[in-house]
């Protein structure tokens, strides 16, 4: 288990070093690089959040009704975020829960 634990973490190491140079060549890695970058806004600190994370499109519609539901039963209105394992999950679902 310790050598499986090593390996993986010195795979990682890899990837992080060689991130700028990976992302050179492939488009699609560098995307996935910059969004995993990026800081979400700070939610209200008067609010409770409601999280829900996703690892597709598919599995956000079947969650989706019960955030909805959620959303708007509780009071006041929560702050919602929606997050995506993919880097394509959560393009055109940005609006989505009202």
């Amino acid at each position: 288990m310790r050598l499986v634990r090593a390996l993986y973490t010195l795979g990682w190491l890899f990837v992080i070093g060689a991130a700028p140079l990976i992302a050179f060549f492939s488009d699609k890695f560098r995307r996935w690089w910059k969004a995993r970058k990026v800081f979400f806004p700070e939610p209200p600190p008067d609010r409770l959040v409601l999280w829900m994370h996703c690892a597709s499109v598919g599995e956000f519609e079947q969650g989706r009704p019960i955030m909805e539901y959620l959303a708007h039963r509780i009071s006041p209105r929560p702050y919602v975020v929606v997050t995506f394992f993919l880097l394509l999950g959560g393009r055109g679902t940005g609006k989505a829960i009202r």
